[in-house]
């Protein structure tokens, strides 16, 4: 389900707050807000998505790492969480990305699952 118009010309932002507490979001959220003309995509990990409702922003949501880690044999978590993150940024092709929190490749790492795939 695409949550924009697609004659949406704003200028899109992804801003990752991955694995970000409450207060790092909090400020964020107030920053981002301040700019309507910006439309705004965050790639979250925390499944309390209530506080980034409510202003026009897009979510897109990751498995959170504690997730990831009690399903290890649930497939090939590096290859799904890579297929993802691609799938978001050819999605919403954004023009700018600001990494608040961990970067995605910190994230990788937390979950277990920062294994290139082989060529």
């Amino acid at each position: 389900m695409c949550q924009t118009a697609p004659d949406d010309r704003r200028t899109r932002v992804l801003v990752t707050l991955i694995g970000a507490d409450a207060a790092l979001r909090d400020r964020v959220v107030a920053r981002q807000r301040k700019h309507p003309r910006l439309r705004t995509i965050y790639v979250v990990t925390d499944a309390d998505i209530g506080p980034l409702r409510g202003h026009g922003a897009v979510i897109e949501h990751l498995p959170a790492v504690e997730i990831v880690r009690q399903y290890p044999q649930s497939g090939s978590w590096s290859a799904y969480l890579r297929q993802r993150w691609l799938i978001i940024h050819t999605k919403w092709a954004p023009s700018v990305v600001l990494t608040e929190g961990q970067s995605f490749e910190q994230y990788l790492d937390a979950c277990g699952a920062n294994i290139q795939a082989p060529d």
